[in-house]
């Protein structure tokens, strides 16, 4: 009787290669090289880097849309700028293929300390119109702190609770506790200690808004929200500006239809982190990479205004067509 080896015996199966591969994994430290090494430059991506190495070197905060559809290299090319400018101790110059970037970036780029925030929107939030994206950017450059900057991440105050916290501990008055004390008695018939005893500096942060006795401290406005967060980087890191890089946004872009307020959020969101606070003199990069069209209100109207584009595997037509828009005549 003739016997049969298994098929398994006989074949190997080879793993799929990661044609996409995630923005988390690209930056990690320990894959920062290879992600470098990988990279293959055309000219058009080559002026992208550049464009924004200049506004790094000049402390220029800037905002630039990274535009193309799914499978054109978003993520790489976000992944090769995060970890030439993050990653120093990796000596990541010396393993850039391109020599052009490497002789006119390296050494400038190499002395300078920028602070990163970078994840993906693929599968974040609820798809409902009550999804925050300054609930995203809290949560991310909460986790940021704790894998970039962990000596610093437990003194830098981001949420709201978090606000209202540092503001009963360092800044209320007596007659303000006093307001407190008559909140928490009223509301869980207990003193305030007691509650953040019990349940903890969170829940009592989130009570301490509820209350809105800290009203002026929690500044609820994006630009102050931001700046406080800019601040207390900065100052406690020693950085000398933030690096923020936003991949997959098209999936945020889809469930937040235009005349909502979510969608209202989101313009006034990234145009202060974009335009507003870089206006004022905050070095904030600001990378968005989306398969969709930027929002109108964010294409401003000149070179340097709000978000400019990078069209990546160029559509060159569509890269003319902005460019006689909003650059003047030679």
């Amino acid at each position: 009787m003739a016997t049969f080896r298994a098929i398994s015996k006989i074949v190997g199966l080879k793993p799929e290669p990661e044609t996409t591969p995630t923005l988390a994994k690209l930056i990690r430290q320990e894959n920062a090289r290879k992600t470098i090494a990988d990279y293959h430059f055309t000219p058009s991506l080559r002026d992208h880097l550049k464009r924004v190495f200049d506004c790094v070197i000049n402390t220029k905060g800037q905002g630039f849309w990274a535009q193309a559809e799914y499978g054109a290299g978003k993520t790489h090319f976000l992944g090769t700028l995060i970890d030439l400018l993050v990653w120093r101790e990796e000596n990541p110059w010396e393993v850039l293929a391109d020599e052009e970037i490497k002789s006119e970036y390296a050494g400038a780029l190499s002395k300078v300390k920028m602070f990163p925030i970078a994840f993906s929107l693929r599968g974040m939030g609820e798809a409902s119109e009550a999804d925050s994206l300054m609930r995203i950017f809290e949560e991310q450059i909460r986790q940021s702190l704790k894998e970039f900057a962990p000596s610093i991440e437990s003194q830098v105050r981001l949420t709201s609770a978090e606000l209202a916290v540092d503001w009963y501990d360092r800044e209320a008055t007596d007659p303000e506790k006093a307001g407190v004390r008559f909140f928490f008695d009223k509301e869980h018939k207990c003193t305030p200690d007691e509650f953040r005893n019990k349940s903890g500096p969170k829940k009592f942060g989130q009570e301490l808004v509820r209350s809105t006795l800290p009203q002026g401290r929690l500044k609820g406005k994006y630009k102050e929200r931001f700046a406080l967060i800019y601040n207390q980087i900065t100052r406690l890191g020693g950085y000398g500006g933030l690096l923020i890089v936003v991949d997959e946004y098209r999936s945020w872009q889809d469930r937040h239809v235009a005349g909502t307020a979510a969608y209202a959020e989101d313009e006034e969101i990234l145009e202060t982190l974009a335009y507003v606070l870089p206006s004022e003199h905050y070095n904030i990069i600001t990378v968005i990479a989306s398969q969709g069209d930027m929002p109108q209100k964010l294409s401003g109207g000149g070179e340097g205004d709000r978000f400019i584009p990078l069209y990546l595997l160029a559509d060159k037509k569509q890269e003319r067509l902005w460019r006689d828009r909003h650059l003047p005549m030679p």
